[in-house]
């Protein structure tokens, strides 16, 4: 009995060395595959921005040790060992994410090589402690709201300096800070040349040749005050424009994108656009008209249909329709327009605060998501059908 129990002590004796070595040791062909495919890929593409002695470490992600890896920047851990699928390092190498490297894919091989590598572990030799980068400074959203482009407007009264070639007090405001800049405004354009440009601004056409000479005949500014009315009045004016908008308003007559699904109604929108030009809506209700026109107060089937037609401007744009997680495809909807609505209305992208607090503006997540919950909240397309290709085809 005691010799059994001497044998048995011995044998567990054995194996707990024998497991301690293995640990501590990785086999040899699995450190080769490191070496060989692994390593090489991140000292040439990787080291430059992501490496302790890089001059800016990109997004606080170290990839020069496991240590590292594991750690991870700013959006988490780099890798999952045994798990390629879920390593924020093979999204960004198969460019479903952040892009890298970002001066072109590495080829399908390199990318299932690095899959292979996590599935099997990610046996990483170097045991060099991994350098933690320098915290990032805090975003202050408080003093952000402080810069000059989010504070109200200050009214701002031109110099009593009377120039020359002013002609109102726009060019008032033009010349004063020109002279601020010690520059002289450009010589008068000849009348022909102004006739072209007003033309083109306001119509995307050149004169034709009956306004071109009336206007050669009488060059007075009583003249060219009815020719801008004229102009103004003009059907080709609110087309001109409307195009203008809908290059804001991404308007398209089909999806594009993976699966370009024809939008046959769209151009209801396109018409709506026209006519609003031409009636001289104001901007204030066509932009409410378009965020939130299916809730407006109406007066006749006339207003509220436009009211309804403006609103294509969420549906529009680029979408991924083939997305076959739902939940992601309504969130990427939504996370569309709210970018659309951020760039189109202020001039912002809204859109960055999805991950993390804006950078470089005073918008944070939490105001991202709020807003998110309204247009979650909006159906995109009839009751739940955004979730379909099928029905987009549709709209």
């Amino acid at each position: 009995m005691r010799l059994l129990s001497c044998s048995l002590s011995f044998t567990l004796a054995a194996l707990t060395l024998f497991a301690g070595s293995t640990s501590a040791n990785e086999p040899a062909d699995t450190i080769a595959f490191f070496e060989k495919k692994i390593r090489p890929v991140l000292v040439q593409h990787c080291y430059q921005c992501h490496a302790g002695d890089a001059d800016d470490i990109g997004g606080s992600l170290l990839l020069d040790s496991r240590d590292g890896m594991m750690i991870g920047g700013d959006t988490g851990p780099a890798i999952k060992p045994g798990d390629a699928d879920a390593s924020t390092l093979v999204a960004a190498l198969r460019y479903e994410s952040a892009e890298m490297p970002p001066d072109g894919q590495l080829p399908d091989q390199v990318i299932q090589d690095f899959e292979r590598w996590i599935a099997a572990g990610a046996v990483d030799p170097r045991k060099t402690d991994a350098v933690q980068p320098p915290p990032r400074e805090a975003i202050d959203i408080d003093a952000g709201r402080e810069f000059w482009a989010f504070r109200p407007i200050e009214l701002v009264t031109p110099s009593t300096t009377t120039y020359p070639s002013s002609r109102g007090l726009i060019d008032q405001y033009l010349l004063d800070r020109l002279s601020q800049s010690n520059l002289d405004p450009n010589a008068t354009a000849p009348a022909t040349v102004r006739l072209r440009r007003l033309a083109f601004d306001l119509t995307g056409l050149p004169p034709d040749q009956d306004l071109l000479n009336r206007w050669i005949a009488d060059p007075s500014p009583e003249h060219w005050q009815r020719i801008v009315d004229q102009l103004l009045s003009s059907a080709e004016f609110a087309e001109q424009w409307a195009r203008h908008w809908m290059d804001v308003a991404r308007y398209a007559d089909s999806n594009g994108s993976d699966f370009n699904a024809t939008h046959h109604e769209a151009w209801r929108y396109r018409d709506y656009l026209v006519r609003s030009f031409a009636a001289d809506r104001p901007v204030d209700q066509m932009i409410t008209q378009q965020i939130a026109g299916d809730l407006l107060r109406y007066e006749n089937d006339a207003e509220r249909y436009d009211n309804v037609v403006a609103t294509t401007f969420l549906m529009l744009g680029t979408k991924m329709l083939s997305e076959r997680d739902k939940s992601k495809l309504q969130m990427d909807v939504v996370d569309e327009q709210i970018d659309t609505v951020g760039r189109a209305f202020l001039a912002l992208t809204l859109g960055c605060a999805r991950c993390h607090d804006h950078k470089f503006d005073p918008v944070p997540t939490e105001d991202y998501y709020a807003l998110a919950g309204i247009f979650k909240s909006t159906r995109t397309l009839n009751g739940e059908s955004q979730k379909y290709v099928s029905d987009w085809n549709r709209v």
